[in-house]
């Protein structure tokens, strides 16, 4: 694992802040670490059209939900429910599962569950 990656990632933020009229939420919360972040989508016509997060986490739950959200923007919602933990882990390039790698993931199911 690159740390040094994971961090620059982590600063980025891209996709940080809150959505206007989100259709879908799903929170995600590392009680271990103090993460906790939220996942807004919107969805049209069963389609990711956009996707934001916030929160507070560390750099790679950060990280995670940047990538995530990258990941499944203008992806039908379907086809977000097969991301995997090993599509995250693999993105991040995390040999291992931590929690806080995935954290994202369980907020996207959250929001999914629909």
């Amino acid at each position: 694992m690159d740390y040094r990656k994971i961090v620059e990632i982590a600063r980025q933020r891209k996709n940080f802040g809150k959505l206007q009229n989100p259709t879908n939420i799903g929170k995600a919360q590392n009680t271990r670490c103090g993460d906790d972040l939220t996942l807004e989508l919107l969805i049209e016509n069963g389609k990711i059209k956009d996707a934001a997060f916030n929160g507070i986490g560390c750099a790679l739950s950060l990280a995670s939900f940047t990538i995530l959200t990258e990941m499944i923007k203008g992806k039908d919602a379907n086809e977000a429910k097969k991301i995997s933990e090993n599509d995250i882990l693999g993105a991040l390039e995390i040999e291992q599962k931590k929690r806080c790698a995935i954290l994202s993931l369980e907020a996207l199911k959250k929001a999914l569950e629909k």
